[in-house]
């Protein structure tokens, strides 16, 4: 198939939907025209406009060599809810489904590019947050800024991200939605969010800490035990105290099956 006359450019890791849709944009020709065109080529593909499975073809249509774009990793969709909240009910918000994630729009040059990696809020070379396609000046929030860095650092070795199931964790703790009688619809707009990053990242980081890695592990830890640390660290992050610093008074004796915070002792089994 020829290439469409209007070029766009293919960023690293962009999802197959969105250079399509990108294309066509430039091309000034709507989606489903561009994959009847596609579907008069290879007629094996559906009726319904699904981009990922015409890769190939895909690439052809935007002038790409082959293999450009990511092979289909996992299924995954965006969220549908104002982009100016994070939603505990969104399993996308949550890290329960994979969803992509979006470029700063000043890197992007305005468009909308939605691509498959672990990333933060914040773009540090321009200081936007740009989660959920926002473009929001966050200069002045030198403390999230910092704390973006770390997430493009230690943490994003460790596969940690912002809709990862461990910020999750760490939202519940610091906002005590562990409790029963919370329900799961409870958001934080996006001032909250900017502001409350720098706890939000340092929770994460206190639990993926050597001390309580061993303890969520452990075989025979008891939930009570478990409860108990993850109960006291909430409280920490909420009083705005060094949770980093919390986090290593914690110590697990696995032979004797004891847990010491601080000078404090408890069993680890009951």
């Amino acid at each position: 198939m020829r290439a469409l006359p209007v070029p766009v450019r293919f960023y690293p890791d962009e999802t197959v939907s969105s250079f399509f849709s990108r294309l066509c944009a430039a091309n000034q020709i709507s989606e489903y025209e561009a994959w009847r065109a596609l579907r008069a080529e290879d007629p094996e593909l559906g009726i319904a406009v699904t981009p990922p499975i015409a890769r190939v073809a895909i690439e052809e249509l935007g002038g790409l060599r082959r293999d450009a774009m990511p092979r289909i990793r996992r299924s995954y969709s965006t969220c549908k809810h104002d982009p100016t909240m994070w939603v505990r009910a969104c399993a996308f918000c949550n890290g329960q489904g994979f969803g992509p994630t979006t470029l700063c729009r000043r890197c992007s040059r305005g468009d909308l590019v939605f691509v498959e990696r672990f990333s933060g809020p914040i773009c540090v070379r321009h200081a936007r947050w740009h989660s959920n396609g926002l473009d929001v000046d966050v200069r002045d929030h030198v403390p999230s800024l910092i704390a973006q860095k770390r997430l493009n650092g230690s943490l994003h070795q460790q596969s940690i991200g912002y809709r990862t199931p461990i910020a999750t964790i760490a939202r519940d703790i610091i906002h005590e939605w562990w409790h029963p009688a919370r329900l799961s619809t409870e958001q934080i707009g996006l001032e909250e969010e900017v502001t409350g990053l720098p706890r939000l990242v340092e929770t994460m980081a206190a639990l993926t800490s050597p001390a309580l890695q061993t303890l969520l592990t452990y075989e025979h830890a008891s939930y009570k035990a478990i409860a108990s640390v993850l109960m006291r660290l909430g409280a920490v992050a909420r009083a705005g105290e060094n949770v980093t610093r919390f986090a290593e008074t914690i110590g697990v004796d696995e032979p004797n099956s004891a847990l010491h915070i601080g000078g404090e002792k408890w069993s680890l089994t009951s």
